[in-house]
């Protein structure tokens, strides 16, 4: 995906409500968040020293996060209308329910 500015950016959503990736029955991720070297690289724009960069990335992380969960009730309900769709990820409301019992947790 692209931005306005244009810039690249990536969103996998292979990740999406807890359907994480498995392998020969493993799996593959052990955290909900993945955040590798190579977008932090990009994130400081190159530069190792780039902190200010990474400090920005993850304030608008922390406010994303603040937001969705201000407005869980109606993010569920979204992706409730979102399950005709037919995204592989939500095909039932079980997929929903990942989504509330995780925030629930936090």
């Amino acid at each position: 995906m692209f931005t306005f500015v244009p810039q690249l950016f990536h969103i996998d959503f292979g990740h999406f409500l807890g359907n994480f990736k498995r392998k020969l029955g493993i799996n593959r991720e052990r955290v909900p968040f993945i955040l590798t070297y190579d977008f932090v690289h990009v994130i400081q724009q190159g530069r190792t020293n780039n902190s200010e960069k990474f400090e920005r990335f993850r304030e608008y992380c922390e406010r994303a996060y603040k937001i969705l969960c201000r407005n869980g009730s109606l993010f569920v309900n979204l992706l409730a209308m979102m399950k005709a769709a037919g995204l592989p990820e939500l095909t039932s409301f079980k997929d929903i329910q990942y989504l509330k019992v995780y925030n629930n947790n936090d």
